[in-house]
């Protein structure tokens, strides 16, 4: 199924995670940075931010599945035109980007991603447990209130401008940048759990 991402403010949406019993053989959450890095064209890794970190990307058409998910919250953001199709819990569809789309993948939520256009977009991978602190301080949240959505939306000025400012401070690499990003990474944190929690 094709969506237009033209019905604010979602487009594609999900029901409730469901807890499974997670076998020894089971796989494991993949971290972000360790899948393809080839397509990394600048990353924050390297300057010691520990809460939330940045990547931007130039992708030729392909496919990732996320078997146990990522390990970190993934927010990533649209820098051109294309399309993407999501398959998470049976069901499969497809939505059209367009710079500054939005898409939200919570840790740990099994997904399927393909695309047969190339994409240009900037990754947010932020820490769960920094989340989770944030829930906790902000708004008194225990972990299992904490349950973000997987969306795509068609543009989320909030995070917008905090992938802009974090993409200045990874490039320039400016004394303090550390502290900056983490102020933002508990800006982004507030707005998700407001925007995107399902509680």
């Amino acid at each position: 199924m094709q969506t237009a991402l033209s019905s604010p403010p979602s487009i594609l949406r999900y029901p409730p995670r469901t807890p499974h019993a997670r076998s020894i053989d089971a796989p494991t959450p993949v971290e972000i940075a360790r899948v393809r890095p080839y397509n990394i064209r600048l990353s924050s890794r390297e300057l010691g931010w520990s809460a939330v970190q940045i990547e931007r990307r130039e992708i030729d058409p392909s496919s990732i599945a996320f078997a146990a998910g990522a390990t970190e919250h993934l927010v990533a953001v649209s820098l051109g035109s294309g399309r993407i199709t999501r398959e998470l819990m049976g069901k499969t569809e497809t939505a059209i980007l367009v710079p500054g789309s939005v898409a939200l993948q919570p840790c740990s939520v099994p997904m399927r991603w393909s695309w047969d256009t190339r994409l240009s977009l900037t990754l947010l991978a932020l820490d769960p447990a920094f989340l989770l602190q944030v829930a906790d301080e902000a708004f008194g949240l225990r972990p299992e209130e904490v349950d973000l959505v997987p969306v795509v939306r068609k543009s989320d000025p909030v995070v917008a401008t905090i992938v802009g400012t974090l993409s200045r401070e990874a490039s320039e690499a400016q004394p303090g940048n550390e502290v900056y990003a983490q102020s933002l990474a508990r800006i982004l944190a507030v707005h998700l759990l407001r925007q995107y929690n399902r509680r």
